[in-house]
């Protein structure tokens, strides 16, 4: 009785909406897919956040390092299962972004404050930390940035690599949602693979000139580096120059205007929009896969030397008394 009340009910609520006409047991089915799915990611941040505690663990168990990340975790635990929901797009937004990403802004000097109680609406902070949607992220947090957040002015260097930590030891870079993604200068088509494409795969163009292709990280957040001292000058902020997203129809057909002489278009309801940062110089980064720290490409291209002999992030072990991070031996 209680499963054909719920049937019901289903069917009472998508009355006059897209979803009227598609079976219950089909809706239920779906419904209860996606919230395995989003159980997984969670299951899956939240691990990441223990290996790497266990990374920076101390025999004291109380370095600042340790207390940043067990503040991660806490409020990770403690999210409100609402907003959590309709942030990774489960329940609907009402008009709120999703695909909402977080600037760390946790300090030596700030840990162990008090932290203001926020309400569950509030989509501007995530988990005390101010948040954006990952496009405008992408501007606002990306590393070299600054943010001024309540008079303090806030330095990004680098992203949260939430997802198995340490990669080397992992499976290689691919756990660390490292892609590609390619732009054909013939036909203007653009996508993202997980390797690297030898050919455009709309029009085959396969060009090195006409065909570019360059590796990219999609961030799960950003940080800024734990031994910041932050200031409240807000007069020499630096900022990064905002690229145009690449913008591709997926292979459609060129159409006449009405007057051929005006010129052409083309259309789909299947478009791509890729949105990017690559540094201050138009170059790209050089990424710390270890502990995530980074910092743009010189303008010749060269590895930025402020990342040799760097230290952890978010701090290291032995209450941050750890000469280099690990992942300088490998990605010096």
């Amino acid at each position: 009785m209680a499963e054909s009340q719920l049937k019901q009910n289903v069917d009472w609520l998508c009355h006059g909406s897209s979803l009227a006409g598609i079976p219950a047991d089909q809706l239920l089915t779906e419904s209860a897919m996606a919230m395995e799915r989003l159980a997984g990611l969670w299951k899956e941040e939240y691990s990441a956040l223990e290996a790497n505690l266990e990374e920076v663990k101390t025999r004291q168990g109380n370095s600042r390092p340790e207390k940043a990340i067990r503040m991660q975790l806490e409020r990770l635990e403690k999210e409100y299962l609402l907003a959590e929901l309709a942030t990774r797009g489960f329940l609907p937004g009402y008009g709120f972004p999703t695909g909402v990403v977080s600037l760390l802004t946790s300090t030596m000097e700030t840990i162990g404050r008090n932290t203001t109680q926020q309400r569950e609406d509030n989509r501007v902070l995530s988990r005390g930390s101010p948040s954006r949607p990952i496009a405008q992220a992408l501007r606002d947090y990306a590393p070299g940035t600054d943010t001024t957040l309540d008079g303090r002015v806030y330095r990004s260097a680098g992203v949260t690599l939430n997802w198995h930590l340490p990669a080397a030891i992992e499976g290689g870079q691919e756990i660390q949602a490292l892609r590609w993604v390619w732009r054909c200068h013939e036909c203007g088509g653009t996508g993202t693979r997980p390797y690297r494409p030898e050919q455009c795969p709309h029009c085959g163009e396969n060009d090195p000139e006409k065909l570019s292709r360059n590796e990219y990280l999609e961030p799960a957040g950003f940080a800024v580096d734990i031994r910041d001292k932050t200031h409240g000058n807000v007069n020499t902020q630096q900022y990064l120059p905002v690229r145009d997203p690449l913008i591709s129809v997926q292979g459609a057909v060129w159409m006449s205007l009405p007057n051929p002489t005006l010129g052409h278009y083309r259309s789909t309801g299947n478009g791509h929009i890729f949105h990017r940062s690559d540094g201050l110089h138009g170059l790209g980064y050089s990424l710390c896969l270890r502990c995530g720290r980074s910092e743009s490409l010189g303008y010749d291209g060269n590895h930025p030397r402020t990342m040799d002999g760097h230290k952890r992030l978010r701090g290291g072990r032995d209450n941050d008394r750890e000469q280099h991070c690990p992942g300088v031996t490998t990605h010096p």
